[in-house]
């Protein structure tokens, strides 16, 4: 509607409410009125005051048509003509009446539109359905990089050792994924509070209004509590950081980007064969959180797009956005995979070990010749269970790793009493480092057991790692903790009593002489300071039996004493 017609001069065109004329026709009355009695060509663009004569006209023009006025308007809002056809109407009246009752009169639009036709309003609610799914995919592609971020850390543990250490120190394994897993919704739920309050500046109602807000904030929760489970079987496999990033983020952003899209334009289409495909992959897309993520944020935005457009029209609709066919399959969906992955992680890592245990049967190795009369000897005092009170025990051990069939260790079997320092020496290859893998349950043992203080390498693991200590042959240092921290964390791990381990920390510091150096930061530590910082964390709180892979290697002569 036009209202509020407020002269600017005899002959003014009054201002517009809602409406933007381009130009405001200024004249006095007296050219104005001459204008239109001359009969005359002008436009609302036009200056009056400037000649017709300057005009240009279709040579088809019949001149025979009086009061002819043509009208410029700017086509890009569709009641223009109409809005600028008052415009000019109003003109002609105000020129037409006598100036001193020209400013009382005007003419006042009021226009309605007619009702959008079925197809006309699922046209425009498929445009702008278009406007969700580019709002999807954004968002999509953004917490893609949250999840596949979270295995960095667990690589790089995984690498180095320390994970092996801290499973070594007490830790139980459950514990250990327990931890990890709800630190990482920590840090995605601070991603998801980023990525609301951006939408909130932006002021996009369609996922932040009052009733889409809180489902909003369900659907990024719930996909971080599914998808982070699922990048975790990564962290097994990958051994370079980058690589496992790059991987998992762009696993992430194509699995949801496809899975999204392919949905919606075989939503586009009116045959009833492609919505019958596009229901069928919808509910196999389910098992991805991606698609689950990428479709709930499709249906806030179609939900928000279709209440307001029939609310122009006085037509008033509620939609429920948890109904099961709507957000409630999605949100269901995320929460039972979360759990199944999570489980399935706890799984791989509980039987991932007992993969490469083989029966007596399967094994076709000879036992080994040639040996010396004091291996002879400890080997048939061993298989003839003659040693019963040793603290370590090795009976046919066995290392083969495939698929080349490598034998690293053949059929090794000795015991060590309480009290002694035995020591294995070999040439390189020989399988040292691989008997003390097998020892501390870092690989696994092909053929025969080991028991450590009467329990069993590979039926009671966990019991014998409570009683160990072990400095592997590579530094497992975390780069970004100190020496303090490093041994202040191992002792909460050994169960040393918390006010013995400032004690314990500062004693370990100066055996080793370390202390000038406990605040400084793992990475700029030097190669010897780091071995004595790894045999440091393996003898603290007193194990029951130490393991030393090498532990003098890069040591000054010096220190080589402690």
């Amino acid at each position: 509607s036009m209202h509020n017609m407020v002269d600017q001069g005899p002959i003014m065109v009054g201002r517009l409410k809602n409406c933007n004329l381009t130009s405001t026709l200024k004249e006095n009355d007296k050219k104005t009125k001459k204008y239109v009695k001359n009969n005359k060509c002008g436009t609302a663009f036009q200056d009056f005051s400037k000649p017709c004569s300057t005009q240009k006209f279709d040579p088809n023009f019949d001149t025979n048509i009086e009061d002819n006025i043509k009208i410029w308007f700017n086509n890009k809002w569709p009641l223009s003509p109409v809005v600028y056809l008052n415009g000019i109407n109003n003109v002609i009246l105000r020129a037409s009446m006598p100036k001193n009752v020209s400013k009382r009169y005007g003419i006042k639009l009021t226009m309605h539109g007619m009702n959008l036709t079925l197809k006309q309003m699922q046209t425009t609610l498929s445009q702008k359905a278009a406007t969700g799914l580019l709002h999807s995919i954004c968002i999509l592609f953004s917490l893609s990089f949250v999840p596949a971020s979270f295995t960095i850390y667990l690589i790089e543990d995984r690498v180095t050792g320390c994970k092996h250490l801290q499973l070594l120190s007490g830790v139980n394994w459950i514990v250990y994924w327990l931890h990890t897993y709800c630190w990482d919704l920590v840090c995605h739920a601070l991603s998801a509070i980023i990525c609301l309050v951006t939408l909130l500046c932006f002021q996009e109602e369609a996922y932040v209004g009052a009733n889409s807000l809180p489902c909003m904030t369900l659907l990024i929760l719930l996909y971080g509590w599914s998808n982070i489970p699922l990048m975790y079987p990564a962290t097994f496999f990958f051994k370079v950081t980058s690589s496992a990033f790059v991987a998992l983020a762009s696993i992430n952003i194509s699995v949801g980007v496809l899975t999204t899209t392919t949905t919606y334009v075989l939503r586009l289409f009116e045959d009833e064969y492609l919505h019958a495909i596009k229901n069928a992959l919808s509910n196999i897309f389910l098992i991805f959180p991606h698609f689950c993520l990428g479709d709930g944020l499709m249906k806030l935005a179609e939900s928000y797009f279709l209440t307001t457009t029939l609310a122009a029209f006085d037509v008033k609709i509620k939609v429920n956005l948890l109904a099961w066919n709507y957000l409630g399959k999605n949100l269901v969906f995320m929460f039972v995979e979360g759990i199944i992955f999570f489980i399935a992680v706890l799984c791989y890592e509980r039987f991932q070990r007992s993969l490469g245990f083989c029966s007596e049967q399967l094994m076709s190795l000879e036992p080994p010749t040639n040996l010396d009369e004091d291996v002879e000897s400890e080997r048939k005092r061993i298989l003839d269970l003659h040693a019963e009170n040793e603290v370590l025990i090795m009976k046919c051990l066995t290392k083969v790793y495939k698929p080349q069939k490598y034998v690293a260790v053949n059929q090794l079997c000795l015991g060590v009493d309480k009290g002694h320092c035995f020591g294995l020496i070999g040439l390189n290859g020989a399988g040292k480092t691989s008997t003390f893998k097998m020892l501390t349950g870092d690989t696994s043992i092909t053929f025969g057991d080991a028991t450590v203080l009467g329990h069993s390498v590979r039926d009671s693991l966990n019991s014998v790692r409570s009683r160990i200590g072990y400095c592997p042959q590579f530094d497992a240092l975390d780069s970004k903790l100190t020496p303090a921290e490093h041994l202040k964390l191992f002792a909460y791990l050994r169960n040393i009593p918390a006010e013995n381990i400032p004690d314990a920390v500062e004693s370990c510091l100066k055996c080793f002489d370390l202390w000038r150096y406990r605040d400084v930061c793992a990475s700029y530590l030097s190669g010897g300071n780091k071995r004595k910082l790894s045999t440091a964390m393996a003898i603290l709180g007193d194990p029951q039996l130490i393991f030393l892979d090498e532990p003098t290697c890069g040591m000054d002569p010096k220190a080589r004493r402690f």
